[in-house]
């Protein structure tokens, strides 16, 4: 081969290897340009999809601005519903493409977008594993096992024990993470779920202590697959979160209130904010259900009842002394003028003269269509300006509405309001007195005692001097008792002569007006007494005796209404009359004095002829031999020497008080309510009535027993007793009926059990939907965090300073944010105070104070948490030279509930881990609830139908479970969003977003 043709194969072959170089150049370049325009449309598709999401976020925004109750009602699920594509992958499309045109208005792709509320969900940080009996306190009562098992779900490993780490025990294992234990171990609930009752470590790892220590929650829902076998139809994200979260403020986005607050003032407001009727009273008998005390709480209402005017337009009309309305009969105006009260803002409430007839939708200023009946009032206070106020009124469409007059109340004392003090019913109630044991007997004519005696309109005389056995009268009373009397005679006049007096075989010589007998003389049911003129020179005459056992078998009876014994020792009773205090009070009941519960206690003048004053001692009249039964000998601390009504014949007042003189009961009784022989007996022990309006209770009912008292039994009057209006059957009340439990309550549906403002009645199921919304069940305890220093000393118990001065700083980190009300908790015996110095980041406030404890609870106020890496730091003063033990310092209430359950969102499934199947459909076919009425009662809605049950019992039993578990707020979401790239109609790229979004 010459040299040309190899030159020529070496040329074809170089060009040959440039060419594939070329090619493969080509073809790499073909392929780059063509990845990066699938990149690049990728990166189109996920910007499509971050838009999507974006447009999510606006419309949960706009939401919350308009919408405070989150549902399927919601406007933006019908913007995003529609039948194109299928994001939950359970082959039925259920989303609608929102499409994105180009600057020409060309299709330039499109996005759809899938919106899942996370508090439909069942949390699983906070849910159970548990099928220990529920009472509504905790979230771990939710059972999440029953969920997996209606899901398919299969667990390979608890889901508990891997939170609780491995000690196996929420926070630290044997550790008071939370410092609540000193509350908890006193509080009557089964904190931790052990079925035991107030341990010495009641608080140490109950379940809300999860989360320190070696505790690990779960970050992420996919976090709980590895202990999971979930069946690939199941799409586990739909069921379970770790994300639910709701704050603590109703819907009107004011702060709820702890539900077993000390602070008075925090009750009464929120029941005037609901409208609930009657709020002060059920306020105070709400307050004394729950306290560990037994000091009756007393509220101040200061009020003005004002008569409305004659309406114009609409279908009221006058019916002489109320106001009627005809259904869907229009809207009437009632201009109130002239209003002689200072202006401002006051809550509203309206009345008719049917208790809880329907008054109408009343508009008042701002307020639009709030439902009212009888004795509610509005959800917000109403401007009096100038005097005036308008108030207009719409029947309900299927009701006859009635209304008389409008209340205005304030918490606060203003220009031309009255006031008038309500109390609250503890446990320990002043039960039945028996002020009289005596009788006057009056002579009348037709006894006709013969001798020398002769009727004288009025009296009998005898002027037949010395007359003696000859002139005798023998005169007889029915008595109809038996036992020893103290006897007292009278003459017709003051000093008048009477003459020999005889009964019974003892005798009273030269008897004149007053006189009486030495010793009790004993009656068998009648009375026969003699009388002889043995007189020279008097004319003797007889008009009247006095049969009595005063002082010795008078009493004052008290009843526990608790179920727990009580122990009264070194209580105290005091009378007190018009114009200063009685004789000998006030008296101490004895050391070692227990009262059981729903006993009847005794508190005798003379128990038993031996400890009483020494002038009442062995004279056969004591109170175990008339009423055959046993007592307490009260120990005076003033002379009763001589004095005969011990406890007053006229108007008195009578107070029980605790060991350390604060007032557990007080009422009084009239002139006109002391009967012979007769008690006064309550009815309804819970009951506060108050004829005169001047704080006291003084509606008593006259004993109507044969024995006309009953100490230590039953009470027998009018008031105990109803009458079936078909059968006729008396009905007998029984003081079971009604309860203080003083302790605790586990959620707003336990109110149910306290005493309403009328004879027999609980708070009903209106009075737990008006106030549902208001209350809450958790606060935040702080502990003591880091102490940083001071003076105070630190014990087991807390933190002990002795002497003014001392001073001590604790600080706490990452709060979360939100506005709180501090509290701070000391021993109950302490009596100091303290100067308050808060300091927020660097925001500090200054000594501020000093603040009184009050029943070892001191009240700072509200502070804000701004962000939630913002640390809090609390320092105190001591101001007193007393003792100071702080045990506590409380956030009330807790700013977040992790774990509730949205009844308008959650799946039937996941409401069947909160009741029972039938209940979640009926909820679900009810719901939405929350906005029902512009009263905006949240969960309280649920009580307005049959979602819950069919008899009252059966809804608030169901209530009581569920209260603190459920919301009907939201603002947490999942957001699932599908974004497609669209060139010429045909798809280029799509991209899957799942977010979560706080809104």
């Amino acid at each position: 081969m010459n040299k040309k043709a190899q030159a020529l194969i070496v040329t074809i072959a170089v060009l040959s290897v440039l060419l594939i170089i070329g090619l493969s150049l080509l073809v790499l370049t073909f392929y780059e340009v063509r990845h990066s325009r699938i990149y690049l449309d990728s990166i189109k598709a996920q910007y499509l999809a971050e838009a999507g999401i974006v447009l999510a976020s606006e419309f949960l925004s706009l939401d919350k601005e308009s919408n405070k109750s989150d549902s399927f009602n919601d406007f933006f699920y019908d913007q995003i519903k529609g039948e194109d594509v299928d994001l939950n992958e359970d082959a039925e499309n259920e989303s609608l493409w929102f499409r994105v045109e180009n600057s020409q208005g060309g299709l330039y792709g499109r996005f759809a977008l899938r919106v899942i509320d996370e508090a439909g969900k069942l949390n699983l940080n906070y849910c159970g594993e548990r099928s220990s009996p529920a009472y509504g306190l905790d979230f771990s009562e939710i059972d999440i096992n029953p969920l997996f098992s209606s899901l398919g779900i299969n667990k390979k490993a608890s889901l508990v024990e891997r939170r609780f780490g491995q000690d196996k025990a929420p926070g630290k294992n044997n550790i008071d993470d939370d410092s609540d234990n000193p509350l908890l171990s006193v509080d009557g609930i089964d904190n931790d779920f052990d079925g035991l009752f107030d341990e010495s470590n009641e608080g140490v790892d109950e379940p809300d202590e999860q989360g320190y220590g070696d505790d690990r929650l779960f970050l992420v829902t996919e976090e709980a697959l590895d202990l999971l076998e979930v069946p690939k139809d199941v799409r586990f994200k739909d069921y379970f979160t770790v994300y639910s979260k709701e704050r603590e403020v109703d819907y009107f986005e004011e702060l709820r209130v702890y539900l077993n607050t000390y602070f008075p003032r925090d009750v009464v407001l929120n029941f005037l904010l609901s409208g609930v009727s009657s709020p002060f009273q059920k306020a105070a008998n709400f307050i004394d259900y729950q306290d560990k005390d037994f000091e009756q709480t007393v509220l101040d209402k200061f009020y003005k009842i004002v008569d409305l005017p004659g309406p114009s337009g609409g279908g009221f009309i006058n019916k002489g002394g109320y106001f009627v309305a005809l259904p869907s009969s229009g809207e009437s105006t009632f201009s109130i003028q002239n209003l002689d009260i200072e202006d401002g803002q006051y809550f509203c409430f309206f009345h008719s003269p049917f208790r809880g007839s329907p008054v109408g939708y009343v508009s008042v200023g701002d307020i639009s269509d709030c439902d009212v009946y009888a004795g509610e009032g509005l959800f917000s206070k109403v401007n009096v300006e100038a005097g005036s106020l308008s108030v207009k009124i719409k029947p309900f469409d299927d009701e006859e509405c009635y209304v008389s007059h409008i209340e205005l109340i304030s918490l606060d004392k203003k220009d031309g309001l009255e006031h008038i003090s309500v109390r609250g019913r503890e446990s320990l109630v002043i039960n039945e007195i028996l002020a009289k044991p005596s009788s006057e007997l009056v002579t009348i004519q037709d006894q006709d005692p013969k001798g020398a005696w002769v009727w004288k309109d009025g009296f009998y005389e005898n002027a037949e001097f010395a007359s003696g056995k000859s002139g005798e009268g023998k005169w007889v009373f029915a008595v109809n008792k038996s036992g020893y009397f103290y006897i007292k005679v009278f003459a017709n006049s003051p000093g008048g002569y009477i003459g020999d007096v005889s009964i019974a075989g003892k005798d009273l010589r030269d008897a004149r007006d007053g006189m009486i007998f030495s010793e009790p003389v004993y009656i068998n049911d009648n009375l026969t007494l003699t009388i002889q003129n043995n007189s020279l020179v008097e004319i003797a005459s007889f008009k009247s005796l006095v049969i009595s056992q005063e002082p010795d078998t008078e009493f004052i009876e008290i009843l526990n209404i608790s179920p727990y014994s009580i122990d009264i020792s070194d209580f105290t009773v005091e009378i007190t009359q018009e114009g200063g205090g009685s004789l000998g009070w006030p008296a101490l009941i004895p050391q070692g004095t227990q009262i059981e519960a729903y006993q009847h206690l005794i508190l005798s003048i003379d128990k038993d002829d031996r400890d009483c004053a020494l002038f009442l001692r062995n004279n056969g009249i004591f109170f175990q031999k008339t009423w055959g039964m046993s007592s307490v000998q009260l120990q005076f601390t003033g002379a009763v020497e001589g004095n005969d009504d011990i406890i007053p014949n006229k108007k008195a007042k009578v107070t029980l008080k605790d060991s350390q003189a604060r007032v557990v009961d007080t009422v009084e009784y009239k002139s006109e309510q002391v009967s012979d022989f007769t008690s006064v007996e309550k009815s309804d022990p819970t009951l506060f009535w108050d004829n005169d309006a001047n704080g006291i209770f003084d509606a008593w009912f006259f004993s109507e027993s044969l024995a006309k008292a009953t100490p230590g039994e039953r009470n027998d009057n009018p008031g105990m007793k109803e009458i079936d209006p078909v059968t006729l059957e008396v009905f007998y009340h029984d003081v079971r009926e009604q309860v203080v439990q003083n302790n605790p309550f586990i959620n707003i549906g336990y109110a149910n059990d306290v005493a309403s403002d009328f004879a027999w009645e609980k708070f009903d199921l209106r009075s737990i939907s008006l106030l549902a919304d208001k209350f809450t069940s958790f606060r935040k305890h702080l502990g003591f965090g880091s102490f940083l220093g001071g003076a105070f000393e630190e014990t087991e118990e807390g933190f002990y300073s002795s002497r003014k001065g001392d001073t001590g700083v604790w600080r706490w980190p990452n709060i979360a944010e939100g506005i709180y009300s501090l509290k701070i908790l000391a021993s109950e015996d302490s009596s100091s105070s303290l100067s308050v110095d808060i300091k927020l980041g660097d925001e500090i406030s200054g000594y501020l104070g000093p603040f009184a404890f009050d029943k070892g609870w001191l009240n700072y106020g509200n502070i804000e948490i701004k962000d939630d890496s913002e640390s809090l730091e609390i320092n105190l003063r001591n101001e007193e030279d007393k003792p100071l033990l702080i045990l506590n310092f409380i956030l009330e209430p807790q700013f977040q509930a992790r774990g509730r359950i949205n009844i308008n969102t959650a799946s039937k499934e996941v409401l069947s881990a909160l009741t029972d199947g039938p209940t979640a459909l009926r909820v679900i076919s009810y719901r939405p609830f929350g906005e029902r009425t512009n009263r905006r009662l949240g969960i309280g809605d649920l009580l307005q139908d049959t979602s819950l049950g069919f008899t009252p019992k059966q809804k608030i039993d169901n209530f009581k479970l569920i209260a603190p578990l459920i919301t009907t707020h939201s603002d947490i979401y999942e957001v699932v969003c599908l974004g497609e790239y669209i060139v010429e109609d045909q798809k280029k790229a799509s991209h899957r977003i799942e977010a979560i979004i706080e809104r």
